[in-house]
């Protein structure tokens, strides 16, 4: 049975819910010096293997002859077409149908040769974006300076959506480790503290744009100005909390604003 249940045939954890069980049987384990508790992360290779047309280009090239080739610093960044020059049909990428950008010559041999035409996610610049901020106005040589990151970093406070927060805090947390492993920086984590803003939602539904179901705080701030928005947001949950919306809630905050 692969649902969850109460345990048998099982020795001393007989009776015992699976899930309870668990941690209990990797400690017995670790005891016996059988096995021990680690902790894997599955980082998906969609944050690189992107098939769309908007998105950083990847610096390889595809040469015949020379195999897979690096972008010459000097040529750097690769930039996309227009997107005008682009089919878009809903099937394959779309960069692929660029002859012009696909299409180019090999830095090693001058032979004809293809790009990359998988894009990078925004995910790949936000996870190190910043460092960048360490070190943003005067350093055009690298991406930041070790004395300069090493000066601000970590981040004390770190505050973001949960959903936001488990994807980037984990994509972060692997870049810094990936770095601190080639020697570009010296700490471990690159944020001291986590604050999770709570979700909002809407009839018991997360509020979303692809569900439809989002207020478009234009119309609030017209109606009754950005002080109701805000303070209704402030009133009705602490920041960690779960926040249902309430168009009643809000008009309420407005006659409290317009007494004070």
């Amino acid at each position: 049975m692969t649902d969850d249940g109460i345990l048998f045939n099982s020795g001393e954890f007989n009776g015992m819910n699976n899930m309870e069980a668990l941690p209990k049987m990797a400690e017995w384990l670790e005891k016996k010096a059988w096995g021990k508790i680690t902790t894997n992360y599955k980082i998906r290779d969609w944050l690189i293997s992107r098939q769309r047309f908007w998105g950083t280009p990847i610096p390889i090239i595809y040469c015949p002859k020379c195999g897979m080739v690096q972008v010459p610093e000097k040529d750097l960044p690769v930039e996309l077409p227009s997107p005008k020059k682009a089919k878009f049909t809903g099937i394959g990428n779309p960069l692929e149908t660029v002859e012009s950008f696909v299409s180019t010559k090999c830095p090693k041999c001058k032979g004809p040769a293809k790009r990359e035409t998988d894009t990078m996610d925004t995910f790949v610049d936000s996870s190190w974006y910043f460092l960048r901020f360490c070190d943003s106005k005067q350093n055009d040589k690298e991406p930041f300076a070790k004395k300069n990151a090493g000066y601000w970093m970590p981040v004390d406070q770190y505050i973001g959506g949960i959903e936001h927060a488990i994807l980037h805090l984990l994509y972060a947390r692997f870049f810094c480790k990936a770095l601190r492993d080639l020697g570009y920086v010296k700490f471990d984590e690159p944020f001291t503290r986590l604050l999770a803003q709570g979700m909002v939602t809407k009839g018991g539904t997360k509020m979303s744009k692809s569900l439809g179901n989002i207020v478009d705080p234009g119309e609030i701030i017209d109606k009754y100005g950005p002080d109701t928005a805000r303070v209704f947001i402030l009133f009705t949950a602490l920041p960690t909390k779960e926040l249902e919306w309430s168009d009643e809630g809000v008009a309420s905050v407005h006659r409290f604003l317009l007494r004070l």
